[in-house]
């Protein structure tokens, strides 16, 4: 269930990503950011 919330989560940050990556530079980096660090204190 968590990992389908996840999977889903970040489809919709590289649509995001995808469409406003000139707009959002910065709101981007956070978002990735945010992904890495959600990912290393996985890992």
């Amino acid at each position: 269930m968590g990992y389908e919330i996840e999977r889903i989560t970040f489809c919709v940050i590289v649509i995001i990503l995808v469409f406003n990556a000139t707009k959002f530079d910065k709101v981007s980096l956070k978002l990735m950011g945010l992904f890495k660090f959600k990912a290393e204190k996985k890992n």
